[in-house]
Order: C-alpha cells, then structure tokens, then sequence
C-alpha cells in the first residue's frame, strides 16, 4: 500500500468499505483511481502545488523548503522563513497563512 493524495471528493472501496475521500485527504491504497496521486518518494512525477495543497498534504509529502519559499514568494509576495529550531509544521503554517492572507484584486466597474 502507497500514500495517495485525492484530487477530487470521490468514494472508494478500502478494505471492501465504500469510503467517501475527501479532496486533499491523505488515503493508503492498492490500486486507486485516476483521481489520487501518489505522494511516496519514488513517484517521480508528484509535485508539490504550494498554492493548493492542503494542510495534510503538505505533512505528508516530500518537498524542499525552498521550492516552498519561491512559490510563496512569486503568487503572494510574501517570504517565509527557516530559522534554527524551526519546524516542519511551523513552515506549514507559514504558507498556510500567506494563503489565507492573499486578496484577489477584483476591478471596480467603471461608473458612468
């Protein structure tokens, strides 16, 4: 069994039990369908989008502080920081917060 990442709200059997998988919710699997993604290391073809990702995602999958940093830093503006004795989670946080952060600029309309 392989750690999956689910893209899409779906219900899957797991141990002959119909479960409902929630988007973003972490799930070990067999043989899943083509809405999870493997997050083990070998799957080379995983990446990581910071922008997106949820809370457990972010815990459970492998991927470098300063990937995360770039990313954070090109959609939001805003950098995220490592210090000595800073945790994983900590930086989870981090990006968690400068996403909920984020406004989207909405045009005003235009008053004649």
């Amino acid at each position: 069994m392989k750690k999956y990442v689910c893209r899409k709200t779906c219900q899957v059997r797991i141990a002959g039990k119909i479960t409902l998988c929630n988007k973003g919710g972490i799930y070990l699997l067999e043989q899943p369908n083509e809405r999870f993604d493997c997050i083990e290391p070998e799957a080379q073809t995983y990446v990581v989008d910071f922008l997106k990702a949820s809370k457990e995602e972010l815990r459970e999958a492998k991927w470098k502080f300063s990937d995360a940093k770039a990313a954070i830093k090109e959609a939001y503006d805003v950098s995220i920081h490592k210090e000595e004795g800073t945790t994983r989670m900590d930086v989870i946080e981090q990006i968690l917060d400068a996403r909920y952060r984020a406004i989207d600029v909405i045009p005003m309309p235009k008053v004649k």
